[in-house]
């Protein structure tokens, strides 16, 4: 936890932010209102320490919005929030309001806390929000907001476990628009993404952290961004696993020649990527899983095997369990045309391949036994001596 956010922050209840989310939702405002919403917050937040009378205007609001937007325009979306009870804006005073809508209520149930929860949004952050120009990216980056923000007195705990699906569904958006503003967020240093246990992941979703922080930017163009301490060297944790299995084997005299490293037999209980990749060891795997009794062992099922390694190599992320899932709960239907396609021919050439190597052979192996025949046959034969022909007497 911290107790300071550099640049400040703006404390906005989860009740006032499922008010203006859930109308936006249901359409009821403009997506235009809700960013002049969010620049209402900053521009209150700017006179918080004045003694004296203030005095807002329409061109600030303008002009912490950005280009695209016109004075019109906000005067129309001020209207609009009015007429919902979201804010009272005037020239003198702002009053954000604080009373749950129907539809409000309904929305903060979805998020599972309570809607007199404080959220201490940056002030950074916020401006970030009312300027970005995404409707779907600012609602995805609100809900990781309220699930990565609390307020403990004092102190502030800026993290938390979001899932995407979770966001998609409440917000009612895309979940491929969460993603993307996950990287919007990241990027721009907003957001923080740790490592947990992908079981924790499956459930609740990955970790965010909320930088409280500055962004630090390279001071010039020769330096270089130090390494993110909560990301591997490593592309991915399931190349350093994979990296266990590699038996190295030296070759040459004192070491002066290496040879590449030879992978260990497949087994199911650990399945490496170039096991689907290449036919040979996918047999294997698959005597294995009809020794364990997963399929029956019939033409049908070898050639979905086949499909399903595939599939799993085109999902990345861990390929072992997706294909494991996809073999044991027989989930053919998730094999796209293209790909089942892809990996018959690739079966077929194989085969084709695999009949002609075994009919040279079996050419090879017939010459053989054939000259062996003839060097037999040419070894026990024995030349019959020169026959006398002697004349008879007349």
């Amino acid at each position: 936890m911290k107790t300071a956010v550099q640049g400040g922050y703006v404390l906005i209840t989860v009740g006032q932010l499922a008010n203006v989310c859930a109308a936006r939702k249901e359409g009821a405002i403009t997506f235009l209102a809700l960013r002049v919403w969010l620049a209402t917050l900053e521009q209150r937040a700017r006179r918080c320490f004045a003694s004296k009378t203030v005095r807002y205007s329409v061109s600030e609001i303008r002009e912490l919005m950005g280009s695209g937007v016109t004075d019109h325009g906000i005067e129309s979306a001020l209207r609009a929030l009015a007429r919902a009870g979201f804010l009272q804006w005037s020239k003198t005073g702002i009053d954000h309001g604080t009373e749950l809508t129907p539809s409000g209520e309904a929305f903060a149930s979805l998020l599972g806390t309570n809607h007199r929860r404080r959220v201490p949004i940056p002030r950074r952050v916020l401006r970030a929000l009312f300027r970005h120009k995404r409707p779907s990216e600012v609602l995805a980056a609100l809900g990781h907001l309220i699930r990565c923000l609390f307020k403990h007195g004092s102190r502030i705990a800026n993290y938390g476990l979001v899932k995407a699906s979770w966001i998609a569904s409440v917000f009612g958006i895309a979940e491929r628009s969460v993603h993307s503003a996950r990287r919007w967020l990241i990027k721009e240093q907003f957001l923080t993404q740790e490592r947990v246990h992908q079981l924790v992941m499956n459930r609740w979703g990955g970790k965010f952290v909320v930088n409280l922080g500055g962004v630090s930017r390279p001071s010039g163009g020769d330096d270089f961004a130090p390494p993110i301490q909560t990301k591997s060297t490593y592309p991915n944790q399931s190349t350093y696993d994979q990296t266990k299995h590699l038996v190295q084997k030296p070759s040459g005299v004192f070491g002066k020649h290496f040879s590449k490293p030879e992978l260990r037999a497949p087994t199911l209980k650990n399945i490496l990527p170039e096991d689907l990749k290449q036919l040979p060891r996918l047999e294997e795997l698959y005597r294995q899983a009809i020794a364990a009794n997963w399929l029956v062992p019939c033409d049908a099922n070898f050639r979905n095997f086949v499909c399903a390694a595939l599939r799993a190599t085109r999902s990345g992320g861990r390929v072992g369990a997706i294909f494991i899932g996809i073999v044991r709960r027989r989930l053919w239907h998730h094999i796209t045309s293209e790909q089942e396609a892809r990996a018959l021919g690739v079966l077929r050439r194989y085969r084709l391949r695999a009949e002609r190597n075994c009919g040279a052979v079996d050419e090879q192996r017939m010459l053989s036994k054939g000259s062996e025949l003839v060097r037999t046959v040419l070894k026990s034969f024995k030349p019959v001596p020169e026959a006398r022909f002697y004349s008879t007497p007349a």
